[in-house]
């Protein structure tokens, strides 16, 4: 029986180890944060998109290049995000808004981490 894995195969694996990966990063960074006083902003995945789309559009804002966008951009983006909020979600504020892209960045940057110590070629 021949164990080598067709690439396809392979990128499934990855991806499903990706994927494991973020839902445990998810779960530990919700295990760790203190509790509010305020109920928690829930996002939509289409909120989300909006949110990840603007920012990348808009990355050559960000001063050294780490991901930190100006206040202004932060403005800018609860209009991005607002045609997308279910009916009845209270619209999104820019404090919300620059929340929730410092939980995106750390997830991104802690996948890329560990994906580049599982396979260094990448």
């Amino acid at each position: 029986m021949d164990n080598q894995f067709e690439h396809s195969d392979l990128q499934r694996i990855w991806g499903a180890l990706a994927s494991l990966l973020i839902l445990a990063i998810q779960s530990k960074i919700l295990l760790v944060m203190p509790p509010k006083n305020t109920p928690a902003t829930r996002w939509c995945p289409p909120e989300e998109e909006a949110l990840v789309r603007f920012l990348h559009e808009h990355r050559s804002e960000a001063s050294g290049g780490a991901g930190n966008f100006k206040q202004q951009t932060f403005n800018q983006l609860v209009a991005a995000v607002a045609p997308y909020r279910k009916d009845g979600s209270p619209e999104k504020t820019a404090a919300q808004c620059k929340t929730k892209w410092k939980l995106v960045r750390r997830i991104s940057h802690s996948i890329s981490y560990h994906i580049v110590l599982i396979v260094p070629d990448i």
